[in-house]
């Protein structure tokens, strides 16, 4: 048998699907609902491996939070470099900031609450 070798792209779409399960479920059932276990049975993955990337519910919702950042941050710069006039480019922008490209706003509420409720943290860390 030959050594198992890392694929990083492999490993890049697994943690990618897990995040974006993790938003879905965020935007189903809020942020306090959401399990690995629910995640994992979005992603069709395993619970070992969502434990792999993320080692708690936090490490998830931390790493839904920077993926849904660097989203938005690629429609900015989509919009910065695009042509058209400054009032286009601007019209653009205030569309986005709206609408979140895409970043649901029912998110942003969710990650309001639990900053309102105090502490550091985003969920419970050892959930099943």
């Amino acid at each position: 048998m030959s050594p198992r070798r890392k694929d990083p792209e492999l490993a890049e779409r697994r943690r990618e699907a897990l995040v974006k399960a993790g938003y879905a479920e965020i935007l189903e059932k809020g942020i306090q609902a959401v399990t690995i276990d629910s995640v994992v049975a979005r992603a069709g993955s395993s619970k070992g491996g969502a434990l792999y990337y993320f080692h708690t519910k936090d490490e998830l919702l931390y790493g839904v939070l920077e993926w849904l950042l660097a989203e938005m941050s690629h429609a900015l710069d989509e919009i910065a470099e695009g042509g058209g006039s400054a009032r286009a480019r601007l019209a653009s922008l205030s569309s986005t900031m709206k609408t979140g490209h895409g970043v649901d706003s029912q998110v942003s509420r969710q990650v309001g609450l639990v900053s309102r409720q105090g502490g550091p943290s985003l969920g419970n860390n050892g959930e099943g």
